[in-house]
């Protein structure tokens, strides 16, 4: 790691910062002198007394140089300019002058990444002069044609990083907004400017920088294209859409911080004057942010209370942030603490009722505390900004549907100042943004009256206290959290957040209790002189069918039950393991791959399944899970007897530190924490990307790949028509085993999965290339026993485009679980239409789509879709390709939700612990089948089974659906199975669809989703109504080619009709 330090100099008052408050003013939205809507220098001048009376150390303006105002400064035209609109130099320098003599340093934003293109240097090169090309990052095209991208890298704005100038027939390089283009620092000539730049301002005599956008000045030289995302909601526009492992935290970032550190410190030196500060904005991992510490930066912004936590966390959270911080900030800096900014929604925005707790968090933690403008009144985004006065070309770059959500004008509004006109910001006509509505009651002059208690009077005093408390200058942290149990609130948290030093504790406790009045005994939770109490303000085979009475599904009940799927009309029935196991994670955990589990059975009953089966002509599709295997393996467990050739069959590394006690990386497991395990006896680690007892396999090595071809071929042998690969994403990681980044998820903690970007232990593309070799022994199977066709499904929950290229390397059906993640019960008929026609423009034309609605990781399609049931049962139907069933959803069975944490099962939900495996826990999916209402649903005679039954299984069961002379799912579900097999046009017709909005008295804008299949002569249409009305007259003459003017009667959620024309 590099360490910064200074060799010698005279610079005066070090440290200063170091307890500072500083306050962020976005100037345009300060104060307004000259009327013209727009805040200006003068203004900011005539309010330095506001930052007196708060008691802030410094203030931090946004930028102010000449800008064509695209990106309201952050396109800067000239570095050494003020934007008209703000003013003059000589109003800057005024400013400064006068700020002195208040006692306030002034820190410029300096925006070092990119600038406008209209600033001179990219004129230039516009007009002919050579040299200044290399001050940007200009490029061919990668085609012959030059008018395609050099790479795939996408701007922070959307859309290509790069843009095209058909005069010179190149394309030049821009993160941000397109008339931002990148500055190239590999050119000295360009670093040299900017050092030029640094020198100017400090000459006017600012006092440091906030340095801008500084994970992104780098990008890798050779241009490789960026992967893609783990975020399946991303467009191919959006920024989020890639993972930026070429254009962002590039190591050299840190030696350009540094050389600019040593600007700083060398002007302060030769000029006898007190230190420069440095902060740098950074929005990256922890450890990338805090890297910055070695290379300069005093103040590496921390953003964790923006983007790791929200209103909804819990006092342990917070804690975690805290410490986590902490730990990376080195002995010899200080912390910083960051609440908003200009780029995110306001402090008291997102954390409603709960203003004035986050203020005094911010004011007793230690180190440096950072304001943005308004906070201290407790300022609100105004989000009814409408789209005409949208400002932010963010929000203007993402059009009028969706600029709402990418705006950031909503936390740029004018500062509120009193309840005159305008908020007292400015006396024109109109403000460059509105004014946010509630300003005659949230305003400064409001707040700041002696005898009112308001935020302000609260954040001043908190300041004061900040000063002149020698804990809150220098004492130790200390957090706890302590969880109250009362007649009110059985499990409720306190964070307590002390600072110490030897005769005064100070001392704050935040509570996350919904009791707005608790009693504590403090006593209990730390030590004082006498007793106080304070007010704080506030289809699994084990569920299908026991057939020997001990509570768990078996071969044999399987065996007794295959006339409900003649019945029902299904072709084939898909087993999640039956393999021998330890049951540690039920069968994926598996300990022999040609065992049968002794729980299922015998060998014999499933060879007798499978004969039966076959009589029945019915296809079993087995689950095959090749990524681990248990740790009760013979292969794991001969390594571990000392059988060297069975290390490789693993993933065994050494610890990344001398102790070899720290994991080799920092991957986390799918089932929460360490991704690693260590065996205190070999002094290594191995790898699992899923629970501890299941060891990754590793197919880098040949023997593994041609251990698992012989399983394949051992169960053929035995008669199945097929797998189902579980975890294709996961076979492989990559060998060099670096850390995985962080994730954008703020309320994942460090132990969960989704705390990172799996962009090195996902979707690596050897995958696919051995799911092509599996394919491969499935095909010479058949073609060597001359028999059917074996056929392929693989499960990856990852990217469509991810997903849909298993096509391409023989999974003939890689599951579609779109209707389960990208939809739910609030989705419209639209977002329907678009899921399905993405998946069917990326399905092959020589391919089949294919339609998931459930499984035993995730709720059941009843519980997720309340009161459409049979809506949902006739959608895949309808839709061409393959339809799935998970067991139970041909009764609409829906989730146990109460399961107790005594009667819970699942690993993923036991690892969680006790206050969260609710929220883990698929055991509420996975309860036994209801056949009839009998004890235990027919499921078993045993006096208890494995997991508990639905206790509606007096209602909702087989026998009930099936008998009811009424209109049940169970006889919808296997009409339309009937309906498939007969129809031409549910077998090859093409697809159309189309959203039909109708307008009536009852309901203006109710929307359907009209979906046919049409052959020559036959036309099946699907109407799926989205509105809450129950029944509603469609004239379908509006919508599609009639014979005779028709009205059908469609019932929304219960009894959408198939329409036969």
């Amino acid at each position: 790691m590099a360490q910064y330090f200074l060799l010698n100099g005279e610079i005066k008052n070090k440290g200063w910062w170091r307890n500072a408050v500083f306050y962020q003013i976005y100037p345009r939205s300060f104060m307004d002198s000259n009327d013209d809507g727009v805040g200006d220098l003068k203004g900011i001048s005539s309010k330095l007394e506001h930052f007196v009376d708060a008691g802030v150390r410094g203030i931090w303006l946004s930028p102010i140089y000449a800008s064509p105002m695209v990106d309201f400064g952050y396109d800067i035209s000239d570095f050494k300019a003020i934007h008209p609109e703000f003013g003059t130099m000589q109003d800057f320098e005024t400013l400064v002058a006068q700020s002195k003599r208040h006692g306030l340093k002034v820190i410029l934003d300096l925006v070092p990444n990119h600038t406008s293109d209209k600033h001179e240097w990219f004129q230039k090169y516009l007009a002919g002069e050579k040299k200044y090309k290399d001050y940007y990052i200009w490029r061919k095209g990668r085609k012959d044609d030059g008018v395609t991208p050099p790479n795939n890298w996408i701007s922070l704005f959307s859309g290509p990083a790069w843009s095209y100038n058909a005069t010179l027939k190149e394309w030049y390089f821009h993160q941000f907004e397109y008339r931002q283009p990148d500055l190239n620092y590999n050119n000295p000539e360009v670093r040299a400017e900017m050092e030029d730049v640094i020198r100017f301002w400090l000459r006017k005599g600012i006092d440091g920088f906030r340095i801008d956008a500084v994970p992104h000045l780098y990008e890798s030289d050779d241009l490789r294209d960026e992967p893609r995302s783990s975020d399946p909601s991303a467009t191919d526009r959006d920024y989020t859409y890639l993972d930026h492992i070429y254009t962002k935290d590039d190591p050299r970032t840190y030696e350009l911080v540094k050389s600019w550190r040593k600007v700083l410190d060398d002007y302060s030196d030769a000029n006898n004057e007190d230190e420069k500060v440095m902060m740098t904005e950074a929005y990256t991992s922890l450890e990338n942010t805090t890297k910055y510490y070695d290379y300069g930066s005093h103040i590496p912004f921390n953003f964790k209370l923006i983007t790791d936590v929200n209103h909804k966390s819990n006092a342990s959270d917070f804690k975690k942030i805290i410490e986590a911080w902490m730990d990376h900030t080195p002995s010899t800096a200080s912390a910083n603490w960051v609440l908003g900014n200009h780029d995110r929604s306001r402090m008291v925005s997102r954390y409603p009722r709960r203003t004035l707790q986050m203020t005094m968090l911010l004011m007793v933690l230690p180190g440096v505390a950072v304001t943005y403008y308004g906070e201290e009144i407790g300022m609100y985004d105004k989000s009814d900004i409408s789209w005409e006065d949208t400002q932010d070309p963010q929000g203007c770059n993402a059009g009028k549907d969706k600029y709402r959500s990418r705006s950031r004008d909503p936390y740029r509004t004018p500062f509120q100042w009193d309840n005159s006109k305008n908020a007292g910001f400015s006396k024109g006509n109109r403000t460059w943004l509105p004014v946010h509505q509630n300003y005659k009651v949230l305003n400064l002059q409001g707040q700041k009256v002696p005898t009112r208690v308001s935020l302000y009077n609260s954040y001043r005093s908190l300041i004061q206290l900040r000063k002149s408390s020698r804990a809150l200058q220098e004492g130790t942290l200390k957090i706890k959290v302590v969880k109250l149990k009362t007649d009110y609130c059985y499990n409720c948290e306190i964070l307590v957040v002390s600072r110490e030093v030897p005769g005064e504790t100070v001392t704050l406790f935040m509570s996350f209790s919904p009791v707005l009045n608790l009693l504590i005994n403090l006593k209990e939770h730390m030590t004082l002189y006498d007793y106080t109490y304070v007010e704080v303000d506030a289809f699994r085979l084990k569920s299908f069918m026991d057939s020997d009475d001990d509570g768990i599904g078996d071969l044999k009940g399987i065996s007794s039950k295959l006339e409900h799927f003649v019945d029902a009309g299904i072709q084939g029935i898909w087993l999640s393991p039956i393999y021998a196991s330890p049951m540690i994670d039920f069968g994926y955990d598996i300990s022999d791959f040609k065992a049968i589990h002794p729980e299922f059975g015998t060998m014999q009953d499933f060879e007798t399944l499978v004969a039966q089966s076959k009589r029945h002509g019915l296809k079993i599709i087995l689950d095959l899970v090749p990524n681990h295997t248990s740790d009760k393996h013979e292969w794991f467990q001969k390594y571990l007897a000392g059988e060297k050739k069975y290390k490789d069959y693993y993933i065994w590394k050494k610890g990344r530190k001398d102790d070899g006690l720290t994991p080799p990386n920092n991957w986390i497991s799918l089932f929460s924490g360490l991704a690693w395990t260590y065996n205190a006896t070999l002094k290594e680690w191995y790898f699992h990307q899923f629970e501890y007892r299941q060891p990754d396999l590793n197919y880098s090595n040949p023997e593994v790949r041609a251990e698992m071809e012989d399983v394949i071929r051992f169960w053929l042998r035995k008669g199945v028509d097929g797998f189902r690969i579980d975890a294709v994403p996961h076979l492989f990681e990559r060998d060099d085993l670096r850390d995985e980044p962080r994730s954008s998820d703020p309320s994942a903690t460090d132990r969960d999965y989704t705390y990172l970007d799996h962009i090195y232990t996902k979707d690596d593309p050897r995958t696919y290339e051995l799911v092509k070799s599996w394919r491969k022994v499935l095909d010479d199977y058949s073609d060597a026993n001359n028999e059917d066709e074996k056929v392929m499904m693989t499960e990856a929950y990852t990217s469509l485009e991810n997903t849909t290229k298993y096509y391409d390397y023989g999974s003939h059906i890689p599951f579609n679980f779109k209707l389960i993640t990208d939809v739910n019960h609030n989705s419209s008929a639209s977002d329907f239409m678009r899921i399905i026609e993405a998946w069917m423009a990326h399905t092959p034309n020589t391919a089949s789509a294919n339609w998931v609605l459930g499984n035993h990781d995730r709720s059941r399609t009843a519980s997720r879709y309340p009161k459409r049931d049979f809506q949902m049962t006739m959608l895949p139907m309808i839709l061409p390709g393959v339809a799935v069933t998970y067991y139970g959803e041909e009764i609409g069975m829906v989730d146990k939700s109460d399961i107790s944490w005594e009667d819970t099962q699942d690993p993923q939900a036991c690892n969680a612990g006790k206050d969260k495996y609710q929220s883990r826990s698929r055991d509420p999916n996975r309860t036994p089948f209801q056949w009839d209402n009998s004890k235990n649903a027919g499921f078993s005679r045993a006096n208890r089974t494995w997991l508990p039954v639905h206790e509606n299984y007096k209602v909702i069961n087989l026998q009930n659906r099936k008998n009811t002379t009424q209109q049940s799912l169970y006889k919808a579900y296997r009409s339309l199975i009937q309906l498939r097999k007969s129809s031409h046009a549910l077998q090859h017709g093409a697809l159309k669809m189309k959203v039909v909005k109708l307008k009536t008295d009852y309901c203006y804008n109710c929307e359907f989703l009209a979906i046919s299949r049409e052959v020559p002569g036959e036309t099946i249409t699907l109407f799926m109504s989205f509105s809450p009305v129950v029944t509603l007259p469609v004239n379908l003459n509006k919508h599609m080619t009639l014979y005779s003017h028709t009205y059908v009667e469609i019932d929304a959620y219960r009894t959408n009709r198939s329409i036969f024309i």
